[in-house]
């Protein structure tokens, strides 16, 4: 929904933009006084035909203005039209929720449910933009690269009574093909959605019990053990372990995954049970840097770290990481059937004995480093499950949680009929 767009400058101003041959005054706006602890500031800024100016830049030496084009811009209210709908009875039926739902220029996506049928719409006014403009990089302002409208209430993702009965979703991508904001790198070969799709299995013979246990188990296990670790296990017991500590670490690896990969603290000593979260949570950045280590130097793995940290470590959400991109890697190096393949293979630039010799060193300084710090029996390593209690804002709640990989709304499970009341 958003680009940034290039104001070329004129009339020897900073305030003065050029648009389709004209040069023209940029709008000044007071957006009126905020304070911020304690502290009180005029928030004010400088708007052209694109949006609010959010920096200056140079092209070939010369000054320009970066603005920043929001389609929902000035739009937002249309939210309570959707909302109205809902609250006032109009809604009936799947299609007059999607109608209803395509009001909001917000992108969301809303899920419907009755006794007989359930859908899902992804709302949002998505501009159609030239077939020259790339979005991920910035826009010509004078006026020829403009949007072309919005796409269609057609063109939108939506679904109602897939074959296998499920609609699943935990932020992935709605469909397939479907771009994501150029901000967004993580919508890729796997995502933590793929936890409640496992933990579904095929949908038959499911309860209510049985939704919330699959969704249960998905919040509380390691994305990365569940969903790289078995590739990664198949590159290392390819080859012969450095030692026998670290053969030991990858087999408490492999026992952690066929457990289930859970990070609770199932005795209550404030660490977390299996000694494999110690192990993965101890090696993960040594393990990303080396699988990426023969293509990218030093400086570009902490250029992309930059932009895309190496893992969102809980208490954050494991949804962005490199785990992302070394899935689909692995498979490649590993010769098995991929879509889409990277034009360049990173671990060991490609060489599977090599990839694997990197992996192996990983582990290992890993393993120097909990041996050092904890004992040298690996079965006895263990993280702190206290480190990544979920804290509330200061004032809002005085106590902690522990971990779970939740969402920003509300869980629910809801059923129509074939139960006595109360069951649902």
């Amino acid at each position: 929904q958003i680009d940034t767009y290039v104001e070329t400058l004129c009339g020897g101003s900073s305030h003065k933009y050029l648009y389709k041959g004209k040069c023209r005054p940029m709008q000044f706006f007071d957006a009126g006084k905020l304070t911020n602890q304690g502290a009180t500031s005029e928030v004010t800024f400088y708007r052209t035909v694109h949006g609010p100016v959010i920096g200056y830049a140079r092209v070939r030496g010369r000054r320009v203005a970066l603005t920043e084009k929001r389609a929902s811009y000035g739009k937002d209210v249309l939210d309570q039209l959707f909302y109205h709908d809902l609250a006032h009875g109009q809604i009936h039926t799947a299609r007059q929720f999607f109608r209803a739902a395509n009001q909001t220029p917000q992108t969301f996506n809303s899920f419907y449910m009755d006794d007989q049928n359930i859908g899902v719409f992804t709302s949002g006014l998505i501009p159609i933009r030239p077939a020259n403009v790339n979005p991920d990089l910035p826009i010509d302002g004078r006026g020829h690269e403009e949007w072309r409208g919005y796409v269609s209430f057609a063109n939108h993702p939506q679904g109602l009574n897939p074959p296998n009965g499920e609609i699943v979703n935990w932020n992935n991508r709605p469909e397939a093909g479907y771009q994501a904001p150029s901000s967004n790198w993580m919508l890729g070969a796997i995502q933590r959605v793929d936890l409640l799709i496992n933990n579904l299995g095929r949908g038959s013979g499911l309860t209510p019990a049985g939704v919330v246990s699959a969704m249960n188990t998905a919040a509380t296990q390691d994305v990365r053990e569940m969903l790289v670790e078995p590739l990664l296990s198949k590159v290392l017991h390819g080859g012969r372990a450095p030692n026998r500590r670290d053969a030991q670490m990858l087999s408490l690896l492999d026992a952690w995954r066929r457990g289930g990969g859970s990070r609770l603290d199932r005795t209550g000593n404030g660490q977390i049970t299996a000694p494999g979260a110690a192990i993965m949570d101890t090696a993960w950045p040594l393990l990303a840097n080396a699988w990426a280590s023969a293509v990218l130097g030093p400086a570009l793995r902490t250029q992309l770290a930059s932009f895309e940290s190496i893992y969102n470590q809980p208490p954050g959400g494991q949804y962005t990481g490199w785990h992302v991109w070394m899935n689909k890697d692995l498979r490649s190096i590993l010769g098995m059937r991929v879509r889409g393949p990277f034009a360049v293979r990173y671990c060991g630039a490609g060489s599977l004995k090599r990839c694997r010799k990197l992996l192996w060193g990983a582990l290992d300084r890993a393993g120097n480093q909990l041996a050092s710090q904890q004992g040298p029996d690996p079965a006895n390593w263990h993280a702190s499950a206290t480190a990544e209690e979920i804290e509330f804002i200061p004032g809002l709640l005085t106590y902690k949680m522990r971990y779970t990989n939740r969402p920003t709304g509300i869980q629910q499970v809801l059923s129509f009929g074939g139960h006595a009341p109360g069951d649902s």
